[in-house]
């Protein structure tokens, strides 16, 4: 251990005292492969196949006979399947998806909430709520629970005058953050979703919407619950819930790889519903509004796109690509991608995937056969695909004890390869 240490140390005094002594005269070590390796459009792969193969893949598109509904993939942002995606209309309770995610966003989601008569001045008749009274004391965490699990109307109020301050001011930041994620044909008033003039969305601002929120981790852990205890009164008690959304995998509607996140229903909205499918990597957010139940069509909507996906092995040219090794018995390694996995994307954007390589500057030997040494990313646009690691080919011994020596012999190696080439 203690030789570990000391070698450890050496090898930082080494890089320091050639920094200082070289800084002035002689550039660093070579820069990432990937400043050597340009982006590959339509390269470095092997289309392998559909992700959905059989005879009971449906090759025409499902019709949708009521309200809005789009799919869209909610990675890179590419719309699969709309009808009348962009008509603004009212979204119930599928607003409680931006209140769940400001909360989540606001910081401590353990912190208690104590229940005012101002968190509780709208009490519609019927509608749904966890139950909360004056004073009664509740977690952040657990009003997000009550909102995502039994739609609790209660629960969003009081996390909108916790944050906003009143209902007026918690809309303020409830459109703010909708602007910022581009839902611009969207206007909140309540943070419930009961009806209210000016309240109101489409079917693509939600589906964005709900892309979002699922970058979320406590979003969406809490938003695939089936059931959980949440803890609130004065003193607080347990309160069994379970979830409302049966789309969920394993539930009485499940779709397979559906993992959240919201339904919704007033007279004047219909039934929505926003949820969210992960398959092979691929992830899918399908937005109905004003349809005639919460579960018409989600599932054939996410197997007819699922269908328009093909499968990706990743083959990236690493002819070439190479780490160079300080105090090695050889100069440089070289490297291969390891491949644990494929992915997908759409069909219409194969052409449009290309991949970034990049390796680190350099290392001290010894190296070891399948150290990782870099990464491949794949890509679409600006969004990340797939990222695969990149390993060491060979073992290569160390041969020297001198770092200091072996660091500025890299140099100036590199120097004279710079020269060459």
């Amino acid at each position: 251990m203690y030789s570990n240490t000391r070698l450890i140390i050496k090898r930082i005094v080494s890089v320091i005292m050639a920094a200082a002594m070289l800084a002035v005269t002689l550039p660093s070590l070579s820069a990432s492969a990937a400043a050597d390796m340009p982006d590959n459009y339509g390269e470095g792969y092997v289309i392998l196949g559909r992700d959905e193969p059989g005879e009971e893949v449906p090759t025409e598109q499902p019709e949708v006979k009521y309200g809005s509904a789009i799919v869209m993939d909610a990675t890179t942002g590419a719309v699969l399947y709309e009808k009348a995606a962009y008509m603004q209309r009212p979204m119930a309770s599928t607003t409680k998806i931006m209140t769940c995610l400001l909360a989540l966003e606001s910081g401590d989601i353990g912190r208690n909430v104590i229940i005012t008569q101002d968190m509780l001045a709208y009490d519609e008749e019927g509608s749904t709520k966890l139950g909360l009274k004056l004073g009664d004391n509740i977690t952040i965490h657990d009003l997000v629970v009550g909102m995502l699990l039994l739609s609790g109307n209660d629960c969003a109020q009081a996390v909108a005058i916790d944050l906003g301050g009143s209902f007026d001011g918690f809309a303020s930041m409830m459109n703010e953050r909708a602007s910022e994620i581009g839902m611009f044909d969207t206007h909140f008033v309540t943070p419930s979703g009961l009806d209210a003039e000016g309240h109101y969305s489409t079917a693509y601002d939600m589906a964005l919407l709900g892309a979002e929120a699922m970058k979320n981790e406590d979003f969406a852990e809490l938003c695939s619950l089936a059931s959980y205890q949440v803890k609130f009164g004065n003193p607080p008690s347990n309160y069994p819930l379970n979830a409302h959304n049966y789309l969920l995998e394993g539930q009485r509607y499940g779709v397979e790889g559906c993992n959240g996140i919201k339904t919704g229903y007033t007279d004047s909205a219909g039934y929505c519903l926003v949820s969210h499918v992960e398959r092979n990597g691929v992830k899918l957010v399908c937005c109905t509004l004003g349809a005639y139940s919460y579960w018409a069509n989600h599932e054939q909507l996410y197997d007819y796109a699922f269908s328009k996906y093909v499968q990706l092995q990743p083959n990236p040219d690493l002819e070439g690509a190479q780490v160079k090794l300080v105090g090695g018995a050889q100069q440089n390694v070289g490297v291969y991608c390891y491949v644990d996995q494929n992915f997908s994307v759409h069909e219409n954007q194969v052409g449009g995937v290309y991949y970034d390589v990049t390796l680190n500057d350099f290392e001290y030997a010894p190296i070891t056969r399948d150290q990782v040494l870099g990464y491949v990313t794949y890509y679409y646009g600006s969004s990340e695909l797939a990222t695969f690691s990149l390993r060491a080919a060979d073992n290569v011994e160390c041969v020297t004890s001198d770092w200091l020596s072996a660091y500025i012999d890299a140099i100036k190696l590199d120097m004279e390869a710079d020269g060459n080439g």
